[in-house]
């Protein structure tokens, strides 16, 4: 009897994963992890024509880029609360949270990525920076393709 409920349980999540519903509750969970600070650098980028990508999935090692420009491979975290000040209730402490990231960072780059990291307060403050320094990393990326988006 549990065999065929593992088994039910397994196909239905087969078929829902394959799904548009599942593809509609992964962007919406997708949203419901960026921050405003996120949102507004994302939004800064593809204003200056700079294509971009929220919350992108790196399936070797099951983990996410806060905004990534996949044609130069950059990958920009946005880092908030977590990092600096975290709070009893989150699973890691701070120093776990440094140690996390340099992980990440490390296996970005063995995939050829490379790390840009911003504060949630300079992504506030000097937006037009930030976004700056991001077109002056991808300009200097060999990567092919166009840094701007086709219109």
């Amino acid at each position: 009897l549990e065999f065929r409920r593992v088994l039910f349980r397994s196909k239905f999540l087969s078929e829902y994963n394959k799904s548009e519903k599942h593809k509609q509750d992964i962007c919406l969970r997708c949203k419901q992890r960026t921050t405003k600070s996120q949102r507004s650098l994302s939004k800064a980028l593809s204003d200056n024509g700079i294509s971009n990508q929220k919350e992108k999935f790196i399936r070797k090692f099951r983990r996410f880029i806060d905004i990534a420009l996949p044609k130069f491979k950059i990958a920009i975290e946005v880092d908030g609360e977590s990092h600096s000040n975290p709070y009893p209730f989150w699973k890691f402490t701070k120093e776990e949270k440094i140690a996390d990231d340099k992980l990440k960072e490390k296996q970005l780059e063995s995939l050829g990525w490379k790390i840009m990291r911003f504060d949630n307060k300079e992504v506030d403050k000097n937006i037009k920076d930030v976004v700056l320094k991001i077109k002056s990393e991808a300009g200097n990326q060999n990567a092919s393709g166009n840094l701007y988006s086709n219109p």
